[in-house]
């Protein structure tokens, strides 16, 4: 098993920079100058917690829109992998996801970053466009249109 040290010091390797853990065991970096990132272990040591930072949503029917659909897209099954989340102190729109670092390789970590930034990415071109949501997200159901909450037809 490779330490979260030893991960973080050949992710920065890969990544062409130097990533160092704070004093509270964080990293942060970003990609691209597009993506921020934080990367920490959980309070048993034995997971790794990476989070991308998407976008700052102000408050306003945008936003209920936005949150709508990230909940939406939580629950596809598509995307179990990482998760979306609003932190609401910072009105921040962000991708997580845990992974073990048990069996964890620097390559792994690697791929997951890559999956996690394009993912972030779509999200943050969308909400820049306007849009609530990336086309990729939503099934075509959605994209046609939102069915109401009991399947019920609209009077024509």
């Amino acid at each position: 098993m490779i330490s979260y040290h030893d991960l973080i010091h050949h992710l920065g390797e890969l990544l062409d920079e130097s990533l160092f853990p704070n004093s509270e065991n964080v990293v942060r970096f970003m990609i691209n100058n597009e993506i921020n990132f934080q990367l920490e272990t959980d309070i048993t040591q034995e997971n790794l917690l990476i989070t991308a930072e998407i976008f700052e949503l102000p408050p306003g029917s945008f936003r209920d829109d936005v949150l709508m659909n990230v909940i939406k897209a939580n629950h596809n099954i598509q995307n179990f992998q990482s998760n979306l989340a609003w932190i609401s102190r910072d009105s921040l729109l962000v991708v997580f996801l845990y992974i073990p670092l048990y069996n964890s390789t620097v390559e792994k970590l690697y791929t997951i970053i890559e999956e996690t930034f394009k993912r972030a990415k779509d999200w943050r071109d969308a909400l820049n466009n306007t849009r609530t949501a990336p086309d990729s997200e939503l099934t075509q159901k959605q994209v046609e249109r939102t069915p109401s909450l009991f399947n019920f037809k609209p009077p024509t």
